[in-house]
């Protein structure tokens, strides 16, 4: 818990000073949707969506993270899938266009440092406020949606 804490509050002063970046997004990560950049993410609440498609739930939800994104997509939101499987565009993007899905998909795409303290397996959803500051990680789309709600 000590750690957690530690590791939260290192995170804090690391996203308020501005020197938070993100991980992974390039064009080498980048699998399906609008390629984006850093400056597309600042100043703006972002989810991102941990997932696998060896994994039955985190599937299941795409629908419904779409859904949170058509929500809110006009205002200072972004949503960003993140892959976490092994590497299959083609699949990947198969199962993306089945589900309608319209946000963009990077390949182990996160905040770095990544904020996943206690990240066990997908689906997993962490919010992250317009500071750049990690307020919510779970596995739940209403508590992550709320917590979304919040920070826009």
């Amino acid at each position: 818990m000590k750690k957690t804490f530690l590791f939260a509050a290192a995170l804090s002063a690391l996203c308020a000073s501005g020197a938070a970046k993100w991980k992974n997004l390039d064009d080498k990560a980048h699998i399906f949707g609008e390629k984006i950049d850093e400056s597309d993410l600042l100043g703006k609440a972002v989810l991102v969506y941990y997932w696998d498609t060896s994994d039955e739930a985190s599937v299941k939800y795409l629908p419904e993270v779409e859904k949170v994104w058509s929500s809110f997509k006009t205002k200072k939101f972004r949503v960003v899938g993140t892959y976490i499987g092994a590497r299959d565009d083609a699949k990947v993007k198969s199962l993306l266009e089945k589900n309608k899905v319209t946000f963009p998909v990077y390949y182990k795409f996160s905040l770095d440092p990544d904020p996943k303290v206690g990240f066990a397996k997908t689906p997993y959803f962490n919010v992250v406020n317009h500071r750049g500051v990690s307020v919510y990680g779970g596995g739940g789309v209403k508590d992550g949606t709320e917590h979304i709600v919040d920070s826009i």
